[in-house]
C-alpha cells in the first residue's frame, strides 16, 4: 500500500547574485570586458554608455528639446540604478591609457595573406585562406589536402598549388604537416639563396637518415652517409643552430629586433596619483568598453508593462522581467567590484603610505589578505577575489600586481640578506640572533623561517661562514 507524507527539512543554497557578484570580482580587467561583450549580446536590455541620455523624455543630447540639465545616474521607479556608472571612475580627458595608443602588430595569418594577395592567383586566395586559418600557433598545418578538398569542394591540384604557396611565405617553415617537412623547406630556402648555403650534410641527414638524426644516434649517421664522426657532429650542430622547429612562435615583423623580448600588454584597474595639495588619491579606471546603461526603448516599454499590464501577453512580460532582473545584477556586481577594489586599495595606501611616498622597497609594511578583510569587515576570501589578476598604477608611472604589497616574505628575504651582508665576518651571526634582530624591528620571525629564507638566497650556516 502506497502512502504520502510530507517532510520539512532546511537546504543551502547558493544566491544566483552571490555567485555572479564573486564570479565578477575575480575577473581580470580583460576577463571582465569579455564578460561584458557576451552579456551585451545575450541581453536586449544592455547597451554601452557612451552618451548621457535626458531623464525626462530618454532622448539622447541631440534630440532632447527638455532642455534639463543630465543626472550623473538615473534610477527607475522602484529604485534600481539604470546606469552602472562608478562616481570613482577617470574622465576621458584626466586619464589617457596609453596602451589604447600602441598600434596592433599583424597576426600571423594576417602577414601570411599579405604576402599571398600579391603571389598567388586570385583563384586560390580563398584556399590559401582556409589553409592558412588552419595552421596552430607553431606555424603547422593540421589539416590533410583530402580534409580540405572535401570540406571546400575543389580539386586536390588546387590545393596542392596553394599549400605550395603558404610553404614558399615568410617566415620559412610554416605549412609543414610535420617536423621533418617543415626542416626541408627551409633547407630548400637555403640552397636557392646565394647568400647563405646550407650545411653539405644536413639535407641528406634530414631526408634519408631522418630517424637516426631524430634519434641522435650520430654514430649511426656517419655510418650511413659515410663521414666522421666530427663531420656528423658538426651537421647535426649546425641543423639545431640554423633551422627552427616552430617557425610560427617566432614570427616577426622585419623591423621588430626586440619582439623576442615583448611582453603581453598590462591594463591598470586602479590609480594611484598625487593630488594639488600632494596628498594621494585613489581612483579605479574605466577602461573602454566596460561603461552599461539600460535600453531606453525597452526601459520604456517596461515602465509600460508595469503601468498596463493587461495590454501586453504574459509572455512577454515575463520575458522582459527576466532581462531586467538579470541586467540589474551583472550592472550591480559591476558596481560592487569597483566598491572592493576602490576600499581595499584605500587599505593598502594607508597601511603603505611610507612607500608611496618613497617608492624604496624598504618601506613596504609586512600587509597580509588577512589585515585587510579584518580592517574592511569581509571574508579574506572576498579580498582574494578582489586582489586576484588585478594590478596598481604607482605615481610614477609603474603598474604592479597587488600581490606586490602583500609578499611580506620578499622584504623579510631581503632583510635577512642585508643583515648577513653587513655582519661581522668573524663571527656571523646565528639564525636565532637575526630573528631576534627581526623582532626587535616588529617582525615576528622565527628561527626556522630564518633558515628557510636563508637557503632559498643560497646562503651558507653560520658556521660555513665563519669557516671562510
Amino acid at each position: 500500500m502506497q502512502t504520502q507524507s510530507q517532510v520539512l527539512r532546511t537546504q543551502v543554497k547558493a544566491d544566483p547574485r552571490l555567485i555572479l557578484a564573486n564570479t565578477i570580482l575575480h575577473m581580470s580587467c580583460t576577463e571582465l570586458q569579455e564578460a561584458i561583450d557576451l552579456e551585451l549580446l545575450e541581453n536586449p536590455l544592455l547597451e554601452r554608455s557612451e552618451d548621457e541620455y535626458c531623464e525626462k523624455c530618454g532622448e539622447p543630447p541631440a534630440r532632447c528639446k527638455c532642455h534639463l540639465p543630465l543626472p550623473e545616474r538615473r534610477v527607475m521607479e522602484d529604485g534600481v540604478p539604470d546606469r552602472y556608472e562608478s562616481g570613482t571612475s577617470v574622465a576621458a580627458s584626466d586619464y589617457s591609457d596609453p596602451l589604447g595608443q600602441i598600434e596592433q602588430r599583424p597576426t600571423l595569418g594576417e602577414h601570411l595573406m599579405w604576402q599571398a594577395r600579391a603571389v598567388a592567383e586570385t583563384r586560390l586566395h580563398k584556399i590559401i585562406e582556409f589553409l592558412v586559418s588552419c595552421l596552430n600557433h607553431s606555424g603547422y598545418l593540421t589539416v590533410s589536402v583530402e580534409d580540405v578538398v572535401r570540406i571546400l569542394g575543389v580539386p586536390a591540384e588546387d590545393v596542392e598549388a596553394a599549400l605550395a604557396v603558404v610553404q614558399s611565405l615568410d617566415p620559412i617553415g610554416v605549412g609543414a604537416r610535420d617536423l621533418r617537412e617543415c626542416l626541408l623547406i627551409q633547407i630548400r630556402a637555403l640552397e636557392r639563396d646565394e647568400e647563405q648555403q646550407p650545411h653539405p650534410l644536413a639535407r641528406a641527414m634530414i631526408e634519408d637518415c631522418w630517424k637516426p638524426l631524430s634519434s641522435n644516434k650520430i654514430g649511426a649517421l656517419a655510418k650511413i652517409l659515410q663521414v666522421s664522426q666530427e663531420e656528423a657532429e658538426e651537421g647535426v650542430a649546425w641543423i639545431r643552430k640554423t633551422l627552427c622547429p616552430h617557425p610560427g612562435e617566432n614570427f616577426r615583423e622585419p623591423w621588430e629586433t626586440d619582439r623576442h623580448r615583448s611582453e603581453p600588454s598590462i591594463r591598470p584597474d586602479v590609480l594611484v596619483s598625487y593630488g594639488d595639495d600632494g596628498s594621494l588619491i585613489v581612483t579605479v579606471l574605466d577602461h573602454e568598453r566596460t561603461q552599461l546603461r539600460l535600453d531606453a526603448e525597452y526601459t520604456r516599454l517596461l515602465r509600460q508593462m508595469q503601468a498596463d499590464p493587461g495590454s501586453f501577453p504574459e509572455a512577454e512580460r515575463k520575458a522582459l522581467n527576466e532581462y531586467w532582473m538579470r541586467a540589474h545584477m551583472f550592472m550591480r556586481s559591476l558596481g560592487q567590484r569597483k566598491e572592493l577594489l576602490l576600499r581595499v586599495t584605500e587599505c593598502i595606501l594607508e597601511h603603505q603610505e611610507a612607500f608611496f611616498r618613497s617608492l624604496n622597497p624598504h618601506d613596504l609594511a609586512p600587509l597580509t589578505q588577512t589585515n585587510i578583510a579584518a580592517m574592511l569587515h569581509v571574508h579574506e576570501s572576498t579580498v582574494s577575489r578582489t586582489v586576484a589578476e588585478k594590478y596598481l598604477q604607482m605615481p610614477d608611472g609603474d603598474v604592479v600586481p597587488f600581490s606586490f604589497f602583500f609578499g611580506r616574505a620578499t622584504n623579510l628575504k631581503q632583510m635577512v640578506a642585508e643583515l648577513i651582508e653587513a655582519e661581522d665576518r668573524r663571527r656571523p651571526l646565528s639564525d636565532q640572533r637575526i630573528s631576534d634582530i627581526l623582532k626587535e624591528r616588529g617582525y615576528q620571525v622565527a628561527r626556522r623561517t630564518v633558515m628557510k629564507y636563508r637557503e632559498e638566497l643560497n646562503i651558507l650556516s653560520t658556521r660555513q661562514r665563519a669557516l671562510r
